[in-house]
């Protein structure tokens, strides 16, 4: 997907590209317990030598967590993974202050769903401490299978054919309705045309994992409904959204 700044985008999360900005916003990577089953807390140099070499090297191996209004809480691992062709690497880090929300698992979705569809990507692979039972029960509920463990890491892994898409949720876009304009933008070139049916239209979003598609529709005052916006994201036309 070539954005800079959007990569995918759930009902709660944008999951972008890092940016070299970003490390006063990082400190979650500073947060005792959240860094308790990787490495010791990190100082401001040791975010901004992160973001560098993990975020912002190419191709990236994390990507950024941000809520809906902006905030960065936390970053997704998702990358090829070495020696295994066809496997991608998930894992995340979250600021303390949002675990048990299912976050996680809303940005795990989202990130395989893509991987599947539009890298066709075989299987994905993830690993953590057997102490760190939380991260273990979002991976028995998002389907991964426990395989033999190494190097004091309990491994897990999810195969193409046991995914299964999660289900489809058309959601009613009240607020903020802009923040779809770079969609918008590609089956409709005219910004200020887009702003005046935004206002009195009535827009829906759908996603399926990540957000597939966006539609803006608009009474036509003789009992039909117009369809004034209908856009889908760069990696799934062609597949029936």
């Amino acid at each position: 997907m070539e954005h800079d700044e959007l990569f995918l985008q759930t009902p709660r999360l944008n999951i972008r590209h890092f940016r070299a900005e970003d490390a006063p916003q990082a400190r979650y990577l500073a947060e005792r317990q959240v860094m308790r089953y990787l490495e010791p807390p990190f100082d401001e140099q040791r975010i901004r030598d992160f973001i560098e070499t993990r975020g912002l090297c190419q191709p990236p191996q994390v990507y950024a967590l941000c809520l809906a209004d902006g905030r960065l809480v936390g970053h997704a691992i998702f990358h090829p993974y070495p020696g295994q062709p066809g496997a991608w690497e998930l894992g995340w880090v979250l600021s303390e202050g949002l675990w048990g929300r299912g976050i996680a698992a809303e940005a795990s979705r989202a990130l395989m769903s893509y991987g599947f569809a539009a890298l066709r990507a075989e299987r994905f692979v993830a690993q953590t401490v057997a102490e760190n039972t939380a991260s273990l029960a979002v991976l028995r509920k998002l389907g991964f299978k426990r395989g033999a463990d190494e190097g004091g890491l309990c491994r897990f892994s999810l195969e193409r054919a046991g995914w299964r898409d999660p289900l489809n949720q058309m959601v009613l876009v009240e607020h903020d309705k802009k923040r779809f304009l770079p969609l918008l933008l590609e089956a409709d070139e005219q910004e200020s045309m887009i702003d005046r049916y935004l206002k009195k239209g009535t827009m829906y979003a759908l996603y399926s994992g990540d957000l597939k598609a966006v539609c803006v529709l608009r009474a036509a005052g003789d009992g039909t409904v117009e369809i004034k916006n209908l856009a889908v994201m760069p990696p799934y036309r062609g597949q029936g959204w």
